[in-house]
């Protein structure tokens, strides 16, 4: 269990360079991996019909890295998704995605997973320090309850014609911690496609459960709603 405490703090850390999403189940607001795994067939199509709509692209990259995490997709699949829709990004093999599971303090960076496949990399990342059950539980910790992501409707920059923004909100409810995102991406447009140009991370919480007992309900949604971008509308 101790482990798993480690990866959740490793995991705060981590969300200041990543962004995740899932689709939503209709009973209980627990996301499902079928559920990503079925709308991961969408994006191909709609971009053989003329170009991804620009949130369109977001749940394309989004749905990429939930499948990667949970080792349903090799990286060199994520990132020839990733280098399709996010413009001049040379640092992509540079990030971290994956937790650090080795006893090393050394960063385990994307490049490290190139031309490895699933299982490859499963072994790789996890090697003796963890077994593939407990990475299973550590993920339902932080999304036990709920995983939901929204975006935004398309808004035009003030400046550049050719420039449109997108917001995202992700909220994770586990049973000791509450995690919350937001995400800008400015987009390019260039003919009839849409380029990621830049996509930071603008505000983010975590709460655990003390935390979050400090708040009436509508404390809670006032401090959501003082967060940047808020007043942007949001959509499943």
């Amino acid at each position: 269990m101790r482990k798993l405490m480690v990866l959740i703090v490793v995991c705060c850390i981590m969300l200041t360079s990543i962004g995740c999403s899932k689709t939503k189940d209709s009973d209980n607001g627990v996301a499902k991996t079928e559920d990503m795994e079925k709308s991961d067939t969408t994006g191909d199509e709609s971009n053989q019909a003329g170009g991804l709509l620009p949130s369109e692209i977001i749940k394309e990259l989004e749905t990429k890295e939930y499948l990667l995490r949970h080792f349903k997709l090799s990286y060199d699949d994520y990132r020839e998704v990733h280098t399709r829709y996010v413009e001049n990004d040379e640092n992509v093999d540079d990030t971290m995605l994956y937790p650090n599971m080795r006893p090393t303090d050394e960063p385990i960076t994307m490049k490290d997973f190139i031309g490895k496949d699933i299982a490859q990399s499963k072994e790789y990342l996890l090697g003796s320090m963890i077994t593939y059950e407990e990475y299973e539980q550590f993920l339902s910790l932080i999304e036990k309850y709920m995983y939901n992501m929204k975006i935004s409707e398309v808004y035009p920059d003030y400046k550049k014609d050719d420039w449109f923004h997108v917001y995202v909100m992700v909220e994770m409810q586990g049973e000791d911690i509450y995690q919350c995102y937001r995400k800008k991406y400015t987009f390019k447009k260039t003919g009839d496609a849409y380029k990621v140009i830049h996509n930071p991370m603008v505000w983010i919480a975590n709460l655990n459960k003390k935390d979050l007992g400090k708040f009436t309900k509508e404390e809670f949604k006032k401090y959501l709603d003082e967060a940047p971008h808020s007043d942007k509308k949001l959509h499943n």
